[in-house]
């Protein structure tokens, strides 16, 4: 039945104008999305709100449901892309795609439910203590492997790509004193973990998605070894760490020049939020700071590309290009490129040519390489990563010295890949951590001398 009900936005699409659907197509998603969490509250359970498939659904129709209705009433930052969702062409059909890549997705998740254990995940005061000793030479082997890192990068322009790759091992080390935290430390764990995402918002505030994507571990594994159920501490737990995120968020969006403060750091920002809040934009600068907007904007641009000229199907170019990530471009000039790129140098090439980008989510990659095939394709993709969440779900559980840090760094990064980071650089990020924990891995060997059992 809640499959069927999921089902009938992408019925409905087609009985409206399009006037009506641009009006009206946060409803859409909002029921989806109504569904989804009726469906987890009675048939799941509160480890699954961290599955790839929720985790997903989540994202996109909490996006889409806000970004939709803030283009409809004009709460939009950059007027250039107002104007142009004035003038799509196909915004009933691509509203459909996205809504259809949701059904699909959810129809994963329910297929592949009750694959994930329904009892709950608390252990004995002995296997937690095996666990945290298990945990805390994680912590210290990862963080001395990736000390270097904390002095120098390394540049990925060489190989024809941007940026460095210094803040996987910094986030790594952060996931490992997250784990260690969790399943050692009472409540004085909150305090950590304010003070990690502090911290990394600090050092890395030109980028506020490096701190925010670490409360997916920290929730991931809350979930896993502390809360069973929904009690009132759970509760005004979350909503201090939804208020924590949004401080956060707008302390950041400050530094990063929001609302046009002269501020050079989070500490100078601080004083500035009330002003911040007070602002007759701060609606468009906040649906802006979260990425609703432009998440929502540049994904169904990406599907209006497609759908006015199929001669721009990329037939699985931005799939295959992780493999050649690392060649340059200079000694294999037909590199594939990236979705981000192909998609950016066709909204904004002068962007581009600046080093900038635009991301369209997931589906939109999905959509870009096969079109409607791409249904298929994404049911497929998403049965794979709900088969290897349940895997590494039971790695997590034991502080497995091989696969636990890895299969946290995934719950890390997963939604950079949902969000619009590239299927190509989420699968890069995943190698390069598992480098630096194989790296761990074969330390702990060395000073141990053994590896446990369960290694």
């Amino acid at each position: 039945m809640h499959s069927f009900i999921f089902l009938l936005p992408c019925i409905f699409v087609f009985l409206f104008d399009d006037e009506s659907v641009r009006d009206y197509s946060f409803l859409l998603y909002a029921s989806q999305l109504m569904v989804l969490l009726s469906y987890v509250r009675t048939k799941g359970a509160l480890i699954d709100f961290m599955r790839p498939t929720v985790l997903t659904l989540l994202y996109v129709l909490v996006s889409f449901s806000l970004g939709s209705w803030a283009y409809s009433k004009g709460l939009v930052y950059s007027l250039d892309n107002l104007n142009n969702y004035k003038s799509w062409q196909y915004y009933q059909l691509a509203t459909f795609v996205m809504l259809a890549f949701n059904f699909i997705v959810f129809l994963v998740y329910t297929k592949t439910s009750s694959s994930l254990l329904r009892s709950n995940y608390s252990i004995n005061a002995v296997e937690r203590r095996e666990v945290a000793a298990r945990a805390k030479y994680l912590f210290f082997t990862t963080l001395l492997v990736s000390l270097p890192f904390a002095f120098f990068d390394v540049d990925l322009s060489v190989v024809g790509g941007s940026g460095g790759i210094a803040v996987i091992p910094k986030a790594l080390v952060a996931i490992s004193l997250i784990y260690y935290s969790c399943v050692r430390l009472g409540s004085s764990r909150y305090v950590i973990y304010m003070l990690i995402l502090l911290g990394f918002s600090y050092f890395s505030f030109s980028d506020k998605r490096d701190a925010i994507f670490l409360v997916f571990p920290i929730v991931y594994l809350e979930l896993l070894f502390n809360v069973n159920k929904i009690n009132i501490r759970i509760i005004l737990v979350t909503l201090a760490l939804v208020f924590f995120i949004v401080f956060l968020i707008v302390v950041m969006s400050i530094t990063r020049g929001y609302g046009g403060y002269d501020v050079n750091s989070v500490s100078d920002a601080i004083p500035l939020v009330k002003d911040y809040l007070m602002s007759d934009l701060f609606l468009v600068y906040f649906f802006n700071n979260i990425e609703v907007n432009y998440t929502f904007f540049h994904s169904i641009q990406a599907v209006e590309y497609i759908l006015g000229d199929s001669s721009l199907i990329a037939y699985g170019e931005t799939i295959v290009k992780f493999i050649f990530l690392v060649v340059p471009r200079e000694l294999f000039e037909s590199k594939p490129q990236s979705f981000v790129d192909l998609y950016t140098l066709m909204y904004d090439p002068s962007f581009r040519a600046k080093g900038g980008s635009w991301p369209p989510n997931f589906y939109a990659e999905i959509f870009w390489n096969f079109s409607f095939i791409g249904f298929a394709v994404a049911f497929y993709i998403f049965l794979l990563f709900e088969t290897l969440f349940i895997k590494l779900t039971d790695r997590v559980r034991v502080a497995n010295y091989s696969y636990s840090l890895l299969s946290l760094f995934f719950v890390y990064s997963f939604l950079i890949l949902i969000r619009g980071g590239g299927f190509d650089l989420f699968l890069f990020q995943i190698i390069v951590s598992g480098i630096f924990t194989f790296l761990g891995y074969v330390f702990l060997r060395l000073i141990r001398g053994e590896i446990y059992a369960g290694s």
